[in-house]
């Protein structure tokens, strides 16, 4: 399709344009008018031409980059890694709040987003580890989205080692794409989890098509779990409900010891939050890792040294 923004205002012409696309493209209008009466706001003005500069320059200069941030098990363990977008500029890294709503409006996600699968997908592909890849409702029925993933997924060969997180939503009207996507995925080995479960809709007899590998609780259960009984009594019934179907739950969210400590006391798989890790750079979930090696080290070597000390 086409979304045409002109303006017939002569002082303002490339801004006038600009702001009546931005509108046409908001209201899903095919052709949008800037006139002399139009209230143009500078300030968003400026914020939307500023982001799109930033968005083209990372898409040439590669800046899109995957942050990853562990999901750990009962025993400590981390048995994958989220995957989040970040765009690296100089020595500052740019969040998803501040350039993904505009790149949605200005048509630059899809861009954004392959670039971010094909950077984890390299890694999977030399590390063989396990990373999960946030899916949203439209990726999953656009036929160039589904197409682009799974070709990635045959070229890297990595199906078994690839988690995709599906945000459970209301908008079920593409029930059909989205099951025979799923379908898809899985034969390649691919596992799915339900993202964001328990965040107000769920339709259980789609879910129960869709046959995920995990439940992904909702951070807004898990925030305050340890002081709200409705919480509390939510998160029995998700797990509970997991059991029967024999899935896997994950808890996002936890941002402190009790937290953690209560979903692990009843019936949480996994875990995932500040807490226990920000997301970051593999180099640097690397470096964190090798730094905890060494103290360890360093610690048994003390207590070597000790004991010795003692027998002698």
């Amino acid at each position: 399709y086409c979304i045409i923004g002109y303006s017939t205002v002569q002082s303002k012409l490339s801004e006038g344009a600009y702001y009546a696309l931005k509108k046409g493209l908001e209201r899903k209008e095919a052709i949008t008018e800037f006139k002399e009466e139009t209230t143009l706001n500078r300030i968003e003005f400026y914020e939307q031409v500023t982001v799109s500069k930033l968005i083209a320059e990372s898409l040439k200069s590669k800046n899109v980059v995957p942050f990853f941030q562990p999901i750990y098990d009962k025993d400590g363990k981390i048995r994958k890694y989220e995957t989040l977008m970040r765009i690296k500029r100089g020595n500052d890294i740019i969040t998803p709040g501040v350039f993904l709503p505009i790149a949605k409006k200005i048509n630059k996600y899809k861009e954004l987003e392959k670039e971010l699968i094909d950077q984890a997908f390299k890694l999977v592909a030399e590390r063989k580890i396990n990373v999960s890849v946030n899916l949203s409702v439209s990726d999953v029925v656009s036929s160039e989205m589904r197409n682009f993933i799974l070709e990635e997924i045959q070229k890297y060969d990595i199906g078994k080692y690839i988690i995709f997180e599906i945000v459970e939503d209301e908008d079920i009207t593409q029930a059909d794409a989205m099951l025979d996507f799923v379908k898809k995925a899985k034969a390649y080995g691919i596992r799915i989890a339900i993202d964001d479960f328990g965040s107000g809709f769920s339709n259980f007899t789609h879910i129960l098509k869709m046959n995920p590998d995990y439940l992904k609780i909702d951070g807004s259960i898990i925030k305050d779990i340890v002081s709200d009984e409705r919480s509390q009594a939510m998160l029995k019934a998700i797990v509970n409900f997991a059991s029967e179907l024999k899935l896997k739950t994950i808890a996002e969210f936890i941002h402190n010891k009790e937290t953690y400590d209560y979903c692990r006391n009843n019936g949480v798989d996994e875990f995932q939050g500040f807490f226990l890790s920000e997301p970051k750079t593999m180099q640097n979930h690397d470096e964190y890792e090798k730094m905890i090696e060494n103290q360890k080290k360093v610690e048994d070597l003390t207590k070597a040294i000790t004991n010795l000390s003692a027998v002698c």
